[in-house]
Order: structure tokens, then sequence, then C-alpha cells
């Protein structure tokens, strides 16, 4: 016979020692942890996705406002006596045909900021003298069902034109 002593079994060991299932609860807090940091991820990802299509709107809008102040350039006439033709009013519509250039331009607004209808977040063109305000509004890009008004967004250039 060999004078080495036998190992004991595990079980007698983990017992001997006072640590019985400690593997089992650092292998818990270790999937936890990792849990809770793709929940971060996946959180940082949606939001970063919000922002960017927030930016995108924002873009569109100075886009589209400094577009109709760019035709009222154009169109401004003897005195800026034209400018008073780009107000807009509750008549004013979006026409696909035979429509003037503020109804080109509006329809354009509604094709590309999203929740804009004829009562809520519609646009507003305001003249004074020789300064243009151009208000546009959408609805944020939210999944939540606010109705309070606090989802609109707003986009105001002022220009001065003479």
């Amino acid at each position: 016979m060999s004078s080495r002593p036998l190992k004991r079994p595990m079980r007698e060991r983990a017992r001997a020692t006072g640590m019985h299932g400690m593997m089992l609860i650092e292998a818990l807090l270790g999937i936890l942890i990792f849990s809770v940091g793709i929940l971060g991820l996946v959180g940082l990802q949606a939001a970063s996705m919000r922002n960017a299509t927030e930016a995108r709107y924002r873009t569109e809008a100075a886009y589209l406002a400094n577009q109709i102040v760019g035709r009222m350039w154009i169109d401004r006439g003897i005195a800026n006596a034209n400018l008073a033709n780009y107000v807009l009013t509750t008549a004013t519509v979006c026409t696909a045909s035979t429509a003037t250039a503020l109804q080109q331009w509006l329809c354009e607004v509604e094709r590309t900021l999203p929740g804009i209808t004829a009562t809520v977040a519609r646009p507003t063109i305001t003249v004074a003298t020789d300064t243009v305000t151009v208000t546009l509004r959408w609805k944020a890009a939210t999944n939540s069902t606010i109705t309070d008004g606090s989802d609109i967004r707003r986009y105001v250039l002022i220009a001065r034109i003479n």
C-alpha cells in the first residue's frame, strides 16, 4: 500500500471549508451583471435612434423654412408687396394640381414632417413689414401617447427681407 492519504470527496471538502454552493452564487452574479450591461446597451441604442430621428426632423424643418424664405426673396416684388401672398391661412391647403408656390411648399412640409394635420402642428408664416416668421411644428418621434402638446416639436425662422 501507498503511504499517501486518500483524497476526500468534493462534498466533504466543501462542507469542511464552509463554501458549499459558492460557485453557483458567483455564476448567478456574473449573469446578473452581464444582463444589466446588455440592457444598458439596448437602452443606449434606443436613445441613439430616437435622437438621430429628432435631428433628422430638425434638419428637414430648417431646410423647409429656408426654402420658403428663399422663394419669398425671389418673389418679393416692389417694396415687398408680394410677401403678403405667403401668409398661411386656414384656407391654404395642400393641392397637387394648379398649386401656388405656397401650396406646393405646404404639400412638401406635410410629406416630410410627421403628425401635421389641418388642426395640429400646422405651419405658420407671418409677415410684418419686411420681417418674416416661419414656424414649423411636428410630432416627436417617440412611441408615447402624449396628447397634451408636449410631444410637439417646433422650429422658428425669423428673416428680414428688404
